[in-house]
């Protein structure tokens, strides 16, 4: 079996709700080689809160050099609330263009965690996360309107959130797990134990 049939083989027992088999079959040899395998058991680790295999899964697919991973990574950190440590990853990830690289940049500047409050450079960073579709970046843009002294820019970003809500509605209907919704709560989703 090679890597590719590892992965093809874990996603199907994950599709069908076997997330248990999926990563014990990641975690093996040759699967534990596949970037795809070493992603999802970092992002496994991660929402079990057992965060130092995570950080060893994530590293060894950044190690490689994928974002996803890379993002992973900073998000670990970002728990830990090592939030420069969390901006170097959000930072390399956001330069391989990963929308959520961005998101995350943006709200570290926003709230002014790891670094000093500077919302102009927060809607930079959500400004080039929206321009690929991400809504989280898109929601950003729209909360900085909303804090407007101007009450006829606050009223125009109520009508413009509305507008992303139903937009993102729309797009759960026909695929939840749309890569724009990423960093939303899927309501659907069963509940694991």
């Amino acid at each position: 079996m090679n890597t590719t049939d590892c992965w093809r083989e874990a996603y199907t027992l994950i599709t069908r709700g076997e997330v248990e088999r999926a990563m014990e079959l990641c975690a093996k040899a040759p699967c534990a080689d596949s970037l795809d395998c070493q992603r999802f058991l970092g992002r496994e680790y991660f929402i079990r809160r057992e965060m130092e295999i995570a950080l060893q899964w994530y590293t060894r697919a950044a190690d490689q050099g994928d974002r996803g991973a890379l993002y992973g990574l900073g998000c670990i950190f970002f728990e830990e609330k090592k939030y420069p440590q969390a901006m170097q990853y959000f930072e390399r990830a956001a330069d391989e263009d990963f929308p959520l690289g961005y998101y995350r940049i943006g709200h570290l500047y926003d709230q002014g965690l790891g670094v000093s409050q500077n919302t102009e450079k927060a809607s930079e960073y959500f400004k080039k996360g929206a321009s690929h579709g991400h809504f989280g970046c898109k929601r950003g843009l729209i909360e900085h309107k909303l804090r407007s002294k101007s009450f006829l820019k606050r009223l125009l970003a109520r009508v413009e959130l509305v507008g992303q809500g139903l937009k993102g509605f729309v797009i759960a209907l026909r695929n939840i797990n749309d890569p724009r919704l990423s960093g939303f709560q899927n309501v659907f989703e069963k509940k694991r134990t």
